[in-house]
């Protein structure tokens, strides 16, 4: 059986879900153009913990990826390697909060400190670099050498 968000909550697998983007930090669009996006952890089913089943999925999302829940196992490895999104769903803020959080990712909360380590330094520096590489991208001819950047003449 391939799991999907419906038979995840169906069979009450999900651990914690939440409030992530633009919702999460209140800065969607006031028109309702802007989408909710949903993150969440979610506990692989005892067949698969015990090898019973194959259908092993580190990571449940739907077609827009507006929704993405992780297996716990995966989801510690990426709090491990200091994964800015697995680090933010340590600081969701209760108002974000959809439901119970099971009492196991409550203990990760409670000791959400201990996954501040130096590795963050490397993880958001590294997060930031590629986001300034994507925007020098853009328009590569202005970040790079702006001086030959021609400048536009009016037809008239």
């Amino acid at each position: 059986m391939t799991y999907n968000i419906d038979n995840i909550k169906e069979k009450g697998l999900l651990a914690y879900e939440y409030v992530r983007g633009s919702s999460l930090y209140d800065t969607a669009l006031p028109d309702g153009k802007s989408d909710i996006d949903l993150g969440g952890i979610y506990l692989a089913p005892k067949e698969v913990l015990f090898g019973l089943s194959e259908n092993y999925q580190s990571q449940i999302s739907d077609e827009k990826n507006d929704i993405t829940y992780y297996e716990l196992g995966k989801w510690v490895e990426l709090l491990m390697r200091a994964n800015p999104n697995a680090l933010e769903s340590l600081y969701i803020p209760k108002d974000k909060v959809i439901g119970d959080i099971h009492p196991a990712i409550q203990l990760f909360i409670d000791n959400r400190e201990m996954f501040l380590t130096k590795e963050c330094f490397k993880s958001f520096s590294g997060y930031a670099y590629s986001q300034i590489k994507k925007a020098k991208g853009l328009k590569k001819a202005i970040n790079t050498n702006p001086e030959e950047v021609k400048e536009r003449k009016n037809p008239l």
